[in-house]
């Protein structure tokens, strides 16, 4: 084999693995971004827990009004409207989510569903995404329930953060085995 043939090949190599590993970062972290989405949309609406791994807290059952307009999705069962059009839930918002289906041992930050939605995967420019809260209104809801309960419950957790790294670094290896083989 002549020296030249071994530099084109080795050349082309390289530029394969170069143009494969620009691609591949970018579906890895894409890929591995949505994984994490999903984990952390799961702990908070399914699982009802934090950031840091406890329970987000539990539904009030003390007595509470609430505008009809809350109920854009299904009639509450239960409640007791009232003269000025609020629906009265003698056992709380506890009560007012069973009313519409609803589980209320502990919170899960799910009942209309329009803040689960907006938690989404955010293209921030070319080569950057975020996992974030797309619109001010659900923004404002998720800030509103840390505050409410004084915990931490958007931010990955350190076990979501270790395991989007790990996804990256194997959706990449993945690809470019592939690519190379």
């Amino acid at each position: 084999m002549e020296t030249g043939s071994i530099t084109q090949w080795f050349d082309s190599l390289t530029i394969k693995i170069q143009t494969t590993a620009a691609a591949a970062a970018q579906d890895a972290v894409f890929a591995a971004t949505n994984e994490t989405l999903a984990a952390i949309k799961a702990r908070i609406f399914d699982g009802g827990t934090t950031t840091e791994g406890g329970s987000i807290g539990t539904y009030s059952t003390d007595r509470i009004y609430v505008a009809r307009e809350v109920f854009f999705f299904k009639k509450p069962s239960g409640g007791t409207l009232t003269k000025g059009g609020n629906y009265r839930f003698d056992g709380g918002w506890s009560e007012a989510r069973n009313s519409v289906g609803r589980q209320s041992n502990n919170v899960d930050l799910t009942f209309s569903g329009d803040l689960s939605l907006s938690v989404q995967t955010v293209k921030e420019s070319d080569n950057r995404l975020k996992i974030g809260i797309t619109d001010k209104e659900n923004a404002a809801k998720a800030k509103g329930n840390e505050a409410h309960f004084g915990k931490v419950i958007f931010d990955a957790s350190e076990k979501e953060k270790q395991a989007h790294k790990e996804a990256i670094k194997d959706y990449f290896a993945r690809s470019i085995n592939s690519e190379i083989q």
